[in-house]
């Protein structure tokens, strides 16, 4: 790399609080009504979006490595700055006001690093035994010859501890249409054939000898592309070859692949996703929106600035004492797939406190408008260490023993308290505990966390719990026709039955596995109490509780059908109650204190986490440990830690059937990655509010005929009328 170039030197200038040494920015999210202008920083620790090492936690906080987001002023704004003492409700950044920078940072190819090279052992053809990564709108890129402005895709980098077996004949799918194919196994010449393709086009052929040196076993392929001549563009290490019970076979080690067709050559002035290059140097890249973006406050809704990235807010109001609004950016998760949800990082070297909550823990159950709630009252989930007292393996991360790896039993504490809400019927319409229907029976509910999915506490009770099946954003509207079902999760169905438009009514039915549990009329004519339908039972260890609720809130004829339209609708499950008690166990953590007000357990056997960035230490069913190598903390000591949870995004069809269930619900965790997954395929994380946004309905389905009007029909009415009855008894 050369000197920092004229033009970097603009882009340091431009932000100081964002590249400057020492400058840790800790928060996922951020109170517009206590943070104010440049406060509002994001970087890989705290945006999962961004491409994240864990090896490199401490340069990208100290150093200024990889990306960065953050708000600047423009002196001659009409808007003013993005949170203020003055003005925390401004939601509009000015264009040029929203910077994004990435820095190219130096990495040692593993086939460097493992075997221990140096400038005077590397092969030749590799050419040196560093290259310059750079992460570019969250994916992993290389600056060829250490040039920011030329980029070249990263599309294969083999963990170290990862090998792959292929025999003759067998292909290794790399991505982005590369493939390596082995042609042919010596086993008595230790030596193996294989060849280089791009969309099924030969570009390389190679022999390597498994028995000889490391330039013997190592193969490098060269090329121009971008601007510069005579690139590495990939290289691969034949460790050994054997033969099996049936083939022979060769194994590969330390594999690294760049995409040599496709370089990226970046210009100032030039746009992308919505950004114009401000600075282009060799050193970085500084770029801001090209148009003002104006911010969507609404926990509902989404503004999106890139084509994959958005800013979800809490609803206007919500921030500190009453005022401003929460703000986060969030990584799109609408392409099915596994992602990682992680938690903040923390230094064993620097720090003796381990704590993650809804905040700074996206594994955690959250709900963006009670953002101040989880950090100042505590409610929800807590995660942290607390030293036992007879511990002999002593803290977890301190300056004398920044290495200590295991966790006691009794040492991981997992707190959780249940917090009032109020029901969507009840903020919608503004209701109070004198207009709010009677069966509903009041105005909110308490909500708990368990293990990262919401909970209802059946009367408050802590100890008593039923799964929170479905939540109906305020903003959605389930339009159904006769005949119609909808799904709403852990086995229940809504059908429409009948609607009579020229009544104004519609009858429906409330399903559980197929069997039948309560028949409901509304009358969308009427007052709230004639739209709303509430169902109650006997569960837990109480007595006629609300269990379900829906609130029709009209009904219309479409071009062929006629149909209602559903809000407002609420369900727990009251059929898998959950009663907990002092020394249960769950997913490991032993029940320590369970209270009406709140639950605390602990670990039940000591963990020993696995210091390494390519393995994984499961303490619940979902929840494992991210670390560090180790002594890759500050100072070279100790390592970093996180907590973070493999999640599921499902297909197109699944998720529609999901729409306005909490996202805890609709992601399952995913079975865990094998720890050979190469650097460039690990965690793309998500994290969004509880309230995931959903669409409208309103449109007209298409379907059935029209039904005739039941509002016509007295016998059927009748029968309608024994039906609720029964069901008010």
């Amino acid at each position: 790399m050369t000197a920092l170039a004229g033009g970097l030197v603009f882009l340091i200038l431009l932000s100081p609080a964002v590249l400057a040494v020492g400058i840790t920015p800790r928060t996922i999210s951020y109170d517009t009504a206590e943070t104010h202008g440049d406060g509002f920083v994001w970087d890989a620790t705290t945006f999962e979006g961004f491409y994240y090492s864990v090896n490199k936690n401490v340069n990208y906080l100290n150093d200024g490595w990889g990306e960065r987001l953050y708000f600047q002023e423009d002196e001659g704004s009409s808007n003013g700055p993005l949170g203020s003492t003055d003005s925390p409700d401004n939601n509009i950044i000015d264009d040029s006001e929203l910077i994004y920078t990435t820095t190219p940072y130096p990495c040692s190819y593993k086939l460097v690093s493992e075997l221990g090279l140096t400038a005077d052992t590397v092969p030749a053809d590799v050419g040196g035994t560093s290259y310059y990564e750079l992460c570019w709108f969250g994916a992993p890129y290389v600056a060829i010859e250490g040039d920011a402005t030329q980029l070249s895709k990263l599309v294969y980098k083999q963990d170290a501890d990862y090998q792959k077996t292929l025999k003759a004949g067998e292909s290794w799918d790399l991505g982005s249409g590369y493939s390596l194919t082995v042609n042919q196994v010596d086993v008595e010449g230790d030596k193996v054939w294989f060849s280089l393709y791009k969309d099924g086009e030969k570009l390389e052929d190679g022999i390597l000898n498994t028995d000889g040196d490391v330039s013997d076993c190592t193969f490098a392929a060269r090329a121009d592309f971008g601007d510069s001549d005579d690139q590495l563009y990939f290289m691969t290490y034949a460790e050994s070859v054997f033969q099996g019970a049936v083939d022979s076979l060769a194994v590969f080690r330390y594999t690294w692949l760049i995409d040599k067709d496709n370089a990226l050559l970046i210009k100032a002035d030039d746009t992308y996703q919505g950004f114009n290059v401000d600075t282009a140097a060799e050193d970085g890249l500084a770029l801001s929106n090209d148009n003002s973006i104006t911010l969507n406050i609404d926990d509902g809704k989404r503004t999106y600035f890139t084509e994959s990235w958005y800013f979800q807010t809490s609803d206007e109001n919500k921030g500190t004492g009453g005022n401003g609004y929460i703000i986060y950016p969030v990584l799109d998760k609408s392409k099915p797939g596994t992602y990682a949800v992680r938690g903040i990082p923390a230094d064993t070297a620097s720090t003796s406190t381990f704590e993650w909550n809804p905040a700074t823990f996206r594994g955690f159950y959250y709900s963006v408008n009670k953002n101040v709630n989880y950090l100042n009252d505590g409610w929800g989930e807590r995660l942290y260490f607390q030293e036992d007292e007879g511990s002999s393996n002593g803290p977890l991360g301190s300056t004398d023993s920044p290495d200590n790896n295991i966790i006691d039993d009794g040492e991981l504490i997992y707190t959780t308290t249940p917090y009032p809400c109020s029901y969507k019927l009840v903020s919608e319409l503004g209701l109070t505990a004198d207009t709010v229907p009677s069966d509903v029976g009041g105005t909110s509910y308490y909500e708990l966390c368990w293990f990262g999915a919401p909970y209802v506490a059946i009367e408050g009770d802590a100890t008593q719990l039923s799964k929170l099946v479905y939540k109906q954003d305020a903003g959605y509207q389930k339009t159904l026709k006769a005949g119609e079902s909808w799904d709403l999760g852990s086995g229940y169905s809504l059908t429409v039955n009948q609607v009579d438009v020229e009544g104004d009514k519609v009858w429906f039915s409330l399903y559980k596995d197929g069997e039948k549990l309560e028949d409901g009329i509304l009358n969308t004519n009427g007052d709230v109490s004639d739209c709303t339908f509430a169902a109650r039972a006997d569960f837990g260890d109480s007595d006629d509780q609300l269990y379900f609720m829906t609130y029709a809130e009209s009904v219309f004829q479409g071009a062929v059908d006629s149909l209602a339209v559903f809000r407002y609708t609420w369900l727990i499950d009251k059929d898998n109650a959950l009663l907990i008690k002092a020394d249960d166990t769950y997913q490991g953590f032993n029940v320590d204190t369970a209270a009406e007000d709140g639950l605390a357990l602990s670990n039940d056997n000591s963990i020993t986490l696995n210091v390494d960035d390519g393995k994984r230490t499961y303490f619940t069913e979902s929840w494992y440990f991210q670390t560090s190598d180790e002594n890759k903390g500050t100072g070279g000591n100790g390592y970093i830690i996180y907590p973070s949870q493999a999640v599921t995004v499902e297909s197109e069809d699944e998720a529609s059937e999901n729409e306005g269930v909490p996202e805890s619900e609709v992601l399952e965790p995913a079975e865990e990655e094998p720890s050979v997954q190469p650097e460039t395929r690990e965690e793309q994380v998500i994290s969004e509010s509880e309230d995931a946004e959903e669409g409208s309905e309103a449109s007209e389905p298409a379907g059935e005929e029209k039904s005739p009007g039941f509002g016509l029909s007295t016998a059927i009415f009748g029968v309608f009328a024994v039906c609720f009855l029964m069901r008010k008894k």
